[in-house]
């Protein structure tokens, strides 16, 4: 590890982290880390490591994660405790979360690093002044009066008054729930959905980037409904290489793939193919009778295909206060209505 950051032209501090005692399906290993590189001009040449700290008991280490990690908000400790923290650009530091132990796997935490390059090749490469070469002037700051005023395309459904249309809006919505034995980023893609429509209100374009959301939350509640059909244990198979494995779902699989070099869309699952698409993930739940020929096709068609033509985007939809939260929630309630809590 010396020798690896040593080798680096700037700074590294590295905090060790102990993930015994949580449970996240991100986890890859006893140990992550957490690592910043510190990249400006005058950085010296040198690593420092700062002990090791257990994720499921960080409260004692806070100041050493606001110093080192520039961690402070309620919402990061949360996202680093569970994995899903990726990374932090505070130039000009940039903090980066390594889900498994760098000591023991240095190509893995090489390629991961490499996924961050294209982001990090900005700080050392001459940028061009945009505002300056076409005299582009900054957007009016506004007041709070105006910023929260109610849009005048969304006072055409709420009531008139600001008071009574936060209400309204709210009661809309606060009935509309995901059963609790639901997976957990299934809820939180939900509750963003749930959040960005009350704020529609504001900004009317937030009604489309809830709907979006409802989308991708229904793709999450398909990937994680695949993941609760696996059979314990599940058995990957690689050519010749076979491996049996406990309680998995994708990430865990890919994961497993890329350590052991296997290509993943020639990886058997139980016998058959990986699926790495989520045309592919619903075929096979359509297969295994999870899904009814209805739901298949109205999964496909209809839900997969909004998700597509919101995320790759030609030309900006509009989407006003519509039913599709009410829609979302039935529709992956419905594929957890199977499973035992």
């Amino acid at each position: 590890m010396h020798r690896l950051f040593k080798s680096f032209p700037f700074r590294a501090d590295v905090l060790l982290l102990d993930t015994d005692g949580i449970e996240s399906p991100l986890k890859e290993g006893r140990y992550a880390a957490a690592i910043r590189y510190n990249i400006s001009p005058t950085s010296s040449y040198h690593v420092i490591f700062h002990g090791i700290i257990p994720l499921s008991d960080i409260a004692p280490y806070e100041a050493l994660l606001k110093s080192v990690l520039h961690i402070e908000s309620e919402d990061a400790k949360s996202s680093l405790m569970s994995l899903s923290l990726r990374s932090i650009y505070a130039r000009p530091h940039f903090v980066h979360i390594v889900r498994n132990d760098p000591r023991n796997s240095p190509a893995l935490y090489a390629a991961d690093l490499a996924l961050h390059l294209p982001d990090l090749k900005d700080i050392f490469s001459s940028r061009t002044d945009f505002n300056t070469r076409y005299n582009l002037q900054p957007d009016p700051i506004l007041d709070e009066s105006i910023l929260l005023e109610i849009s005048r395309a969304a006072a055409g459904f709420f009531p008139y008054t600001r008071k009574d249309a936060i209400q309204r809006i709210q009661e809309d919505v606060s009935n509309i729930q995901l059963i609790s034995h639901i997976p957990e980023h299934v809820h939180r893609a939900f509750l963003i959905a749930k959040r960005l429509y009350i704020f529609g209100l504001f900004e009317y374009h937030f009604f489309t980037v809830s709907a979006h959301y409802c989308y991708l939350a229904v793709e999450s509640a398909i990937y994680h409904r695949w993941n609760l059909a696996l059979p314990n244990p599940t058995v990957l198979q690689y050519g010749s290489d076979s491996l049996s494995v406990p309680k998995t779902g994708r990430r865990s699989i890919e994961m497993i793939c890329k350590q052991r070099g296997w290509n993943k869309s020639k990886t058997l699952v139980n016998g058959r193919p990986y699926p790495g698409r989520v045309g592919q993930v619903l075929y096979q739940l359509h297969q295994d009778k999870i899904v009814s020929d209805w739901q298949h096709r109205r999964l496909r068609d209809v839900w997969m295909k909004l998700r597509n033509y919101h995320s790759h985007l030609e030309f900006v939809s509009i989407t006003g206060p519509t039913d599709t939260l009410e829609r979302a929630a039935e529709v992956i309630n419905t594929l957890f209505d199977s499973v035992k809590p």
